[in-house]
């Protein structure tokens, strides 16, 4: 079993907590807390987060860098990043280049990447409600290089914005939503259409993880 599935187990007997108490605190399902204390499965790194900000602890303890102390103390060396727009997560429409407020970054998030390369854009849409919910706060690394599977932010036609699973393939790129709700479907671009002087599709950069609330 590895390291973050015992710590995660440490954590909630420490609260008293049962799966699905531990995982009310941190919008997940009680079988997805049990997967991760199984070890066959890991939170996604919104989740991680939200465990290490309730119980105090640094995401490197969390993940087993470190031991857990019941008195750690996070450094309040968090930064705020303005929220930029909404990047639409349906039928892929415009990203405004309005600011939306501003969001506080994990001090280890911003270590792990760097301020510069991290935006912040708001969720309008239900193609990904799976992941990220309608009116979230998507934190997006501003990089090109993926792995299929990933979730990127992209540019589509130099003004139009979506956030989806994306798998490329020798001559073409497949942009996949994930909804609970039936009425999205996939949409593809041939790889001339990615590689050319005057692209079709920018990637933006690859989806972090999510704030809800806010």
């Amino acid at each position: 079993m590895n390291k973050m599935a015992l710590n995660i187990r440490k954590l909630r007997d420490s609260k008293h907590l049962t799966q699905a108490q531990f995982g009310k605190l941190i919008n997940q399902a009680g079988p997805t807390v049990a997967s991760w204390e199984q070890g066959r499965s890991k939170p996604r790194m919104d989740a991680a987060i939200r465990i290490s900000n309730i119980f105090n602890i640094k995401l490197s303890e969390l993940n087993g860098d470190d031991e857990i102390e019941n008195s750690v103390q996070i450094e309040n060396a968090s930064q705020n990043l303005p929220v930029l727009g909404r990047i639409f997560a349906g039928a892929p429409d415009g990203v405004e280049q309005d600011i939306d407020g501003k969001v506080a970054i994990d001090p280890q998030i911003i270590s792990r990447y760097g301020i510069d390369n991290l935006m912040a854009l708001r969720i309008d849409g239900e193609s990904m409600n799976k992941v990220v919910h309608n009116g979230a706060i998507a934190i997006i690394n501003k990089t090109d290089e993926y792995v299929n599977g990933d979730i990127l932010a992209v540019i589509i036609n130099g003004y139009k914005g979506t956030l989806k699973h994306v798998f490329k393939y020798d001559d073409h790129i497949r942009f996949e939503p994930d909804s609970y709700l039936r009425d999205f479907q996939p949409f593809e671009y041939s790889m001339d259409q990615i590689e050319d002087d005057d692209p079709t599709v920018i990637i933006v950069g690859k989806y972090l993880y999510s704030i809800d609330g806010l």
